[in-house]
């Protein structure tokens, strides 16, 4: 019996010097905040073993933190369930790392703070009296990863985004994959454009130059003297308080968390901002064409959502929708039987469409993305709309000012078609679809704050009112 007890006590002491040795560092270093841009120490870990019912007692401690409960499970399955927060010497330095980021969310533009951050502070703080056991830290480190991942990296709920007209394929990440790499390179808290749209961070760096003139009190507007000749509009920009440009900054970090950060990836690709009433199409990470574009009004909102081009269609017919046949045709037709004929219409298999043609409401050339909401990208006769600062006219559908170019480009590298014979088909005066060799990812987004190349934000209106409902979510009911 004695042989059996004293290899089993022998162990017992093992485990015990163990244990010290992992936390003896941590309570040294208690209070001591670390370089944010140190790498970490993640490939000398204790690996402790621990029992999984021990989630389920954290737990119980800790309702608030159950919507992470899954991903822990995940994180620690992964694990085979072992300490990862402590090496050999306490608490690892991205513990450091993380818990300094997790209290300054608010560089973030994130108002919410961790629901136990007295109780972690306390692990950290000297001046603080130690309030959670070993395991208890261990398990209330990879919750406060996950919070500050969600807040940080994930934004809003895809049901809370979708709420809110956004369309747009939101990025897919298993954060808790993602937490031995980032773990090993602690950096990666601070930018990650794998993770993060890179305009996030571009936006983060004004943000952070706002907050430093708003708390010097050096916003600066025009002295009245100075005002009598500007006009109107103008003077109401520049008279928008500072604190207002911020959460517009805010509110449009959150959006880039919703944007999946290879969205720019492709080869070519063609976005539309429609605050912005802009269109790019980027190829090889720069902007080829820059067009003004026209969206739809405040009834008729252009949807937030992304789509294949897949095919052009020089001198197209438009086939009236029906709403547009009850409540403007049919009652024209009333007042003048050669309606159709004088807007160069016809009925066909039911349907009334206008010919081609350069009066044609579609104008020369269309852009198909297939989609159920039936938008495309389409030239248009009406030209002079493009000098308006703002062009919120269409019934949903986006006009584009360039169309000849935006063809030109598109059909840049396919040897089958030249300039000259796009604008032969543009002017052909028969319908002819031609289908892309090559694939274009559209996207059409909704950003009110924008941050170019040189570090210079542009603010645009708010003209379908989507920026009120996301504040009050993100800062003034928080």
């Amino acid at each position: 019996m004695r042989k059996l007890f004293l290899p089993f006590i022998a162990m017992m002491i093992v485990f015990f010097l163990a244990n010290i040795s992992c936390t003896s560092r941590g309570k040294k270093l208690m209070g001591k905040f670390r370089d944010e841009n140190l790498h970490g120490v993640f490939n000398h870990r204790c690996n402790l073993p621990f029992d999984s019912n021990l989630l389920i007692s954290f737990y119980k401690s800790y309702p608030e933190l159950k919507k992470y409960k899954k991903e822990v499970v995940e994180v620690y399955r992964q694990h085979k369930y072992t300490q990862i927060w402590y090496d050999d010497q306490g608490v690892v330095e991205f513990g450091y790392n993380l818990f300094s980021k997790a209290r300054e969310l608010n560089l973030e533009g994130v108002s919410s703070e961790f629901p136990y951050q007295a109780k972690i502070d306390g692990v950290f703080d000297n001046d603080r009296k130690y309030t959670l056991s070993q395991m208890e830290t261990e398990l209330m480190l990879t919750n406060l990863y996950l919070f500050y991942t969600e807040k940080v990296y994930k934004g809003l709920g895809d049901s809370t985004s979708m709420a809110l007209g956004w369309l747009l394929p939101r990025k897919q990440v298993s954060y808790a994959r993602l937490l031995d790499s980032v773990m090993s390179d602690p950096r990666m808290l601070n930018s990650d454009e794998s993770v993060l749209f890179s305009q996030y961070y571009k936006l983060r760096d004004v943000l952070e130059r706002y907050r430093n003139i708003e708390r010097q009190r050096v916003w600066t507007t025009n002295d009245p003297e100075s005002k009598k000749n500007i006009l109107p509009e103008y003077l109401r920009k520049v008279n928008i308080p500072i604190s207002e440009r911020i959460k517009k900054i805010i509110v449009n970090m959150e959006r880039c968390r919703w944007i999946s950060p290879k969205f720019d990836s492709s080869k070519v690709y063609i976005v539309v901002n429609i605050p912005s009433f802009k269109l790019n199409l980027v190829r090889n990470g720069k902007i080829e064409l820059e067009s003004s574009v026209i969206v739809g009004t405040n009834l008729t909102k252009t949807v937030i959502f992304s789509g294949i081009m897949n095919q052009i269609v020089f001198s197209p017919y438009w086939i009236v929708p029906q709403s547009i046949i009850e409540e403007e045709v049919k009652p024209g037709i009333v007042k003048n039987k050669n309606y159709l004929r004088v807007h160069n219409m016809e009925w066909n298999k039911g349907k009334v469409r206008q010919k081609p043609g350069k009066n044609n409401s579609l104008g020369l050339v269309k852009f198909i993305f297939p989609n159920s909401d039936d938008i495309y990208i389409h030239d248009t006769p009406a030209k002079s709309l493009f000098s308006k600062d703002s062009r919120a006219f269409s019934h949903g559908c986006i006009r584009v000012a360039k169309p000849r170019a935006l063809a030109v480009a598109i059909l840049k590298d396919d040897q089958t078609w030249t300039p000259e014979k796009i604008d032969a088909a543009m002017h052909a005066g028969k319908e002819y679809t031609y289908m892309l060799k090559n694939k274009i990812p559209v996207y059409i987004g909704y950003l009110t704050a924008w941050v170019n190349e040189k570090g210079e934000i542009n603010f645009y209106e708010d003209i379908y009112n989507r920026d009120e409902r996301l504040t009050k979510l993100l800062i003034d009911e928080k």
